[in-house]
Parts: structure tokens; C-alpha cells; sequence
């Protein structure tokens, strides 16, 4: 299910007994990372998500998020003065890797620039290899024995 708009999200995220996720991604071993991040707080429900999601509170506050604005300003320029005009670049790629930096700067606390997006990067690679493990495992469940 996709929703789109503050009013079916609100009805989609205000109602976690009759909207469940299902995870669109495979599960991972037992005890491995990739489960534990996988079922984080957007698989959470009833008690457990106020619990997790009251400990998750204080770094999305106004006051934190206000207090990240100088940080993702500076690294949005680095990125920007990369570009050089009249030179054509792939703004996809680019914004893309401007979104991975900050997120590795802000969520990690990577400085280094190479390092931020080589850690990104990894998260994204590996992303796309659940997706199409999942894809992959479906399509042969679907085309059955032949």
C-alpha cells in the first residue's frame, strides 16, 4: 500500500492494528544487523513504538533539527562547488550523493567526505541486493516447477 497525502497517512499511521508493514525486504539471518534494522521502529506497534519512538525523540526535536541547518548548509555547498558551469553532470547523481552525505554526516557523524559516502553507498548497495534477492525469490515461487 502507498499513501500519498497528509490525510491518507494520517489515517494509514494513526490505525497500526488494521495497517501492519510487511516488509518489502528480505528478512535477514537471525541476530544479524540487517534484521535488527529492518524491524525498527516503522515495524513497531502499540506499546513497544511509544517506548522506542520516546527514545528516539530528542535528536528530531525543533531545537536538533535547527541545530543540524549550518552543518547540511555547509556540506550542500561542498557538494555545489564541485560543479563546474557550462560542464554538463548527472543532477540525479549528484543529489543523490548530497542526500547520502548529509544522512552519513548527520545519522553517523562522518567528517570525512569519501568515508560518508562510501558508507551509503554500502547501504544502498545493499539495498538494491535485498530488493532483487526478494524479487528474484518471488519470481521463482511464481513460476513454480516446470
Amino acid at each position: 500500500m502507498l499513501a500519498l497525502g497528509e490525510d491518507a497517512n494520517r489515517e494509514v499511521l494513526s490505525q497500526p492494528d488494521l495497517f501492519k508493514t510487511g516488509g518489502q525486504i528480505l528478512k535477514g539471518p537471525k541476530g544479524s544487523a540487517h534484521r535488527r534494522l529492518r524491524g525498527g521502529i516503522l515495524s513497531l506497534h502499540g506499546d513497544l513504538h511509544r517506548s522506542h519512538r520516546r527514545i528516539m525523540q530528542p535528536p528530531f526535536s525543533k531545537l536538533s533539527v535547527a541545530s543540524y541547518v549550518p552543518t547540511i548548509t555547509q556540506l550542500i555547498d561542498q557538494v555545489c562547488d564541485r560543479w563546474v558551469v557550462g560542464v554538463p553532470f548527472d543532477m540525479y547523481q549528484e543529489t543523490t550523493l548530497m542526500a547520502n552525505w548529509i544522512a552519513a554526516h548527520v545519522l553517523f557523524g562522518h567528517e570525512d567526505f569519501e568515508r560518508s559516502v562510501q558508507t551509503c553507498d554500502l547501504i544502498t548497495a545493499g539495498l538494491i541486493w535485498m530488493f532483487w534477492l526478494a524479487n528474484y525469490r518471488c519470481s521463482i515461487v511464481l513460476q513454480g516447477p516446470r
